[in-house]
């Protein structure tokens, strides 16, 4: 496996690599907190392939079982979230057992419409929320398991990305500062970018050589204070030398 050298580790570190074999490696409760978006099905894949011009450009492989969340739950110390489809959230449950807590759902308010006008649009992704056994907190108060954010149009560079502010969000609520914040299928880094952004430090692994490698770009550039865009044309942030 590859590790970013850019950075020193002791704020961010992505990994090139399977993050099943990164995560066997990692002692009983290594990381905080795990956050992340694995892939979706097959069917999810497939359908999600046939609506849009982002989602056409999903070239990764579908998840086949979730062997990999046994493992997630072992390194993590407090809260364990996947982002899933609906319909998969039964087998999040099922798979945690008594480490299960409650499916969430994010609402995308500018998804894309039902094309075929025959059934009801999908209004958006669930959240599979764990913890380890024993007391739990949050800093959200009461505030549901419910999440109304538009997607990401700024800085975009996956065809899954999700929103920044959603990250943002979550983590603020689910995390404290100076923790570590675990995605083990980190894609284009956002949940880096908004743990850097809040103060907590960030673990990400990805399988997918190009997509590692605008992760590290990206948390590079939240560190300058700067956009991607700006990061890649060599920008300066007026808040740095």
């Amino acid at each position: 496996m590859a590790r970013s050298s850019c950075t020193p580790p002791d704020r961010w570190d992505v990994i090139t690599g399977d993050c099943r074999g990164y995560m066997r490696d990692l002692a009983k409760q290594a990381v905080d907190h795990t956050i992340t978006d694995p892939p979706y099905t097959k069917a999810v894949h497939d359908n999600a392939r046939n609506h849009g011009e982002d989602f056409s450009r999903i070239n990764f492989a579908p998840l086949e079982n979730l062997d990999f969340l046994a493992d997630i739950l072992r390194v993590t110390r407090r809260w364990s979230l996947a982002f899933c489809a609906l319909t998969h959230l039964g087998a999040y449950e099922a798979e945690a057992g008594k480490l299960w807590v409650r499916g969430g759902f994010w609402h995308r308010p500018d998804g894309a419409p039902q094309f075929t006008g025959d059934r009801p649009a999908q209004p958006g992704e669930g959240v599979a929320i764990m913890h380890r056994k024993g007391r739990k907190r949050w800093n959200g108060g009461g505030h549901k398991a419910f999440w109304s954010v538009g997607v990401e149009h700024v800085d975009r560079v996956h065809p899954t990305q999700k929103p920044l502010a959603l990250m943002l969000q979550i983590i603020s609520q689910f995390t404290d500062p100076g923790e570590t914040v675990f995605d083990p299928f980190c894609g284009s880094g956002t949940t880096g970018v908004a743990a850097l952004r809040l103060g907590r430090r960030f673990i990400g692994v990805e399988f997918d050589l190009e997509m590692a490698a605008v992760a590290r770009e990206r948390l590079q550039a939240e560190e300058a204070g700067l956009s991607l865009a700006a990061w890649r044309a060599g920008q300066t942030s007026m808040f740095g030398g």
